[in-house]
């Protein structure tokens, strides 16, 4: 039996490999690791805070390991680190007040200062300061002590004005704040939470009368404390002024070659260069490995490590600049996606809610199938440089050919070829889209879709003729619309009709039909507020279903069309769905800010919104999930876009702060089973009690799962193409090992029953 069982784990394994292993329910995030903000380091270790996460380097091998919300910290957005020799923590803190301590596997999060009723305005924590079995919290709102050891706040000073930086020497702790540098001695017996028992530093011990402090340091036993331009050592109590800058602005002073190192902002360079400072003078450093440092430290090997906003993590190491490669996109801004052949396609946007522009310069990102980046943008791109293509809005696959177009509301539509890494534009010179009315300069793109032919219809915001037509023969064509010029996103039916989103108030959705070719007349009808069931004085999505109806996301929540032809006689006007909440009927989702929709394999409706995603069934009456930031690792529960990738089964989701994707129960179908089936995880292990997922089956098959001895354990109906098994059997009780069969087969009436079995190995 046990070389029967080892035999057929090896088979199953051959089986898998090379699949996502994403499990179901699982996370994902994809965020881009490129930058520091603050660093700290241990024996072993560097740590990196970035925007949205923590990078840790090995200091022997360079290898690196990314942590962010989704692998369990408390959220994204970290100001300050550092780490604590006394007790091997390592201190996360955000710029919303809360605190992550990272002790070895664990991690603990405290909330007190996020959830203080008692801090009013902003919580962010500038600085840290640990020694001993205490760390000492920086904030825009005073100074906090919190004990390492028991995990407990000690005092709080409300200080009025922001505290930039803190450091402690023996009983003294002295305290930087943007209305100068205070005292305290904590063997006193005054009150540290009073902010009157401070000393204030002032021009009877060598400061200016007024001045704003900065960083604090301390080198040789001896206190430096740095203003916006000026660098004083603390000698004997009376502050001697150790170096000015005319022309620089101080960003944090370090150590380095047991000297001072001090980073600088240079105004008329628009960066900041790195100085060491000795005895009476001062030397910059050569090495021009970043242009804008937020801080800099030397760890035991004589390696500086850069913690900066440049591209990638740098160091300097004998005297030559040096690059870690982070992963992950260029930016975390993110207006629209696409897949193609597998790959994540990203564009950066740059668009306001009220369609102006935002000059944004990070063009678009892929994501390949081995996980892996590829970032394109101005910095990197001559083609986008060249030609000034700022704000990429929207994209699209062509259907048939390795073609991406790319939408810019600055200056035309890009046609990318993917398999030959080409580019041309197509502009208001070169084809029949226009530059916008008052605006001669600007080819404004703000949609994209392809068409059931191939035809890629196109949103000219603002032009004459707002709607064009690139067919599949290569021609431009252009129509006036009479109702409006302000088009946005385009959704098509099942009958080739376009729905297109009206920006603005009172816009709704136009539906557009070219009748029986381009020559011929055109129908149109505006549906809005005034003559259909949309309530909203403002749209932002409009999608289709599986089942070919059209949804429109507005301010209050989505409205449906299935209308056929008679929308152009005006008999469609819409459908606000209905639910029962608490057994009262109500509209669905009528408090929701619908902002983006997309349809799973099993026709469920991801609602996009300002708050969070709802996770709807077929019909919308039940809602299965709700995600947000409170309750799963959701970056923020503004959401800009969500894509279904239908082969995996993985839903895509670009917040306000990133990309991010999860594994959901459902994939795409066929009416019959597909040429491999397979069960994942499988063989499920030991530590795994996760759900288990049998894709590749036909559309809404039934599924029954047996044991070798025939007895039923679970029987259940396909989501699309993938059906979910909890490892329970119907007891409830956890499947024991061995191997399981699984019976599946097609349901719909009208064909041949098609089926199919494959095998689940549990090992216990």
């Amino acid at each position: 039996m046990r070389l029967f069982l080892s035999l057929l784990f090896f088979l199953i394994v051959q089986h898998l490999f090379g699949q996502n292993d994403l499990f179901i329910g699982a996370w994902e995030s994809h965020l881009p690791n490129k930058e520091g903000l603050a660093i700290t380091q241990n024996e072993e270790k560097v740590f990196y805070a970035s925007r949205f996460g923590l990078i840790t380097i090995n200091k022997l091998d360079l290898s690196r390991e990314f942590l962010d919300k989704v692998d369990g910290l408390s959220d994204v957005g970290i100001s300050q680190l550092a780490y604590n020799e006394a007790n091997d923590l390592l201190i996360l803190a955000y710029k919303n007040g809360k605190i992550d301590l990272i002790d070895g596997p664990d991690i603990i999060y405290i909330s007190d200062l996020f959830t203080n009723g008692n801090i009013s305005g902003s919580r962010e924590i500038n600085a840290i300061e640990t020694i001993g079995d205490f760390a000492y919290f920086s904030t825009d709102f005073g100074l906090v002590q919190y004990n390492l050891t028991d995990q407990s706040f000690g005092f709080t000073c409300f200080t009025d004005v922001i505290v930039n930086d803190v450091i402690s020497q023996g009983d003294n702790l002295y305290m930087s704040t943007e209305d100068g540098l205070f005292f305290f001695d904590l063997s006193s017996n005054l009150n540290p939470s009073d902010f009157n028992t401070w000393y204030k530093y002032g021009e009877a011990d060598g400061l200016e009368v007024l001045y704003e402090g900065r960083s604090l340091n301390i080198l040789d036993g001896q206190l430096y404390f740095a203003t916006a331009d000026k660098v004083y050592k603390l000698n004997d109590s009376i502050f001697e002024l150790a170096y000015g800058f005319e022309d620089g602005e101080i960003r944090f002073i370090s150590n380095y070659n047991d000297s001072l190192l001090i980073g600088s902002y240079e105004l008329s360079e628009n960066n900041v260069d790195l100085y060491t400072m000795g005895e009476n003078e001062i030397h910059l450093i050569p090495e021009n490995c970043s242009s804008s440092t937020n801080y800099a430290l030397q760890d035991q090997h004589g390696v500086l490590w850069l913690a900066d906003d440049f591209a990638n993590l740098r160091y300097i190491e004998e005297g030559e600049c040096k690059i870690l490669y982070a992963k992950g996109p260029f930016s975390f801004k993110v207006s629209e996606m696409a897949l193609v052949d597998g790959d994540l396609f990203a564009v950066s946007g740059g668009v306001t809610d009220n369609f102006t522009n935002d000059y944004v310069q990070d063009g678009f990102y892929v994501l390949n199938q081995e996980g892996k980046w590829k970032n394109r943008h101005l910095a990197n791109t001559s083609f986008l440089k060249d030609n000034e293509l700022v704000n990429l809005f929207t994209i699209a696959k062509h259907p048939t050919e390795p073609i991406v177009m790319i939408g810019s509301f600055y200056n035309g539509l890009i046609e990318y070829n993917v398999e030959k890494d080409s580019f041309f534009l197509h502009d208001q010179y070169n084809s029949t889209l226009q530059a916008s009315v008052g605006d001669g300069n600007r080819t404004r793109i703000s949609g994209l879709a392809y068409d059931n032919e191939g035809n890629l219809w196109v949103s000219n915001h603002l032009a004459s003729k707002p709607l064009a037509v690139y067919t599949k023969d290569k021609e431009w064509i252009s129509f006036e619309i009479p109702q409006t010029s302000k088009l946005a996103a385009i959704a098509i039916d099942h009958s080739n009709r376009k729905w297109i989103l009206v920006e603005g108030l009172s816009g709704g959705v136009l539906v557009f039909d070219e009748g029986d070719g381009f020559d011929t007349p055109n129908s149109t009808v505006l549906l809005s507020k005034s003559n259909s069931e949309i309530e909203a004085e403002k749209s932002f999505s409009v999608e289709a279903d599986r089942e070919g109806s059209i949804w429109l996301g507005s301010r209050v929540g989505p409205v449906a069309f299935n209308c056929g032809a008679n929308v152009f006689d005006f008999e469609c006007l819409g459908d606000r769905r209905l639910v029962t909440q608490d057994g009262i009927p109500a509209v669905l989702l009528a408090t929701e800010d619908v902002r983006t929709m997309a349809f799973d394999g099993a026709n469920r409706m991801w609602v996009g919104t300002t708050n969070g995603i709802f996770v709807l069934s077929p019909d919308t009456k039940d809602q299965i999930y709700q995600y947000t930031v409170e309750n799963s690792p959701l970056f923020d529960n503004s959401i800009v876009d969500l894509l279904y990738d239908g082969d995996s089964g993985v839903m895509y989701i670009a917040t306000n702060k990133g990309i991010m994707a999860i594994r959901s129960e459902a994939t795409d179908a066929n009416r019959t089973h597909s040429s491999n089936v397979y069960a994942f995880p499988n063989p499920v292990e030991p530590t795994y009690h996760g759900p288990i997922a049998i894709r590749g089956l036909a559309e809404d098959a039934n599924v029954k799962i047996t044991d070798v001895n025939g007895l039923l354990v679970y029987e259940t109906t396909a989501l699309g193409g993938q059906a979910i098994w909890d490892g329970n059997d119907y007891l409830g009780n956890q499947a024991s090992s061995g191997v399981y069969l699984v019976f599946s087969a097609t349901t719909d009436t009208f064909q041949d029953i098609d089926t199919h079995v494959t095998k689940i190995l549990i090992v216990r």
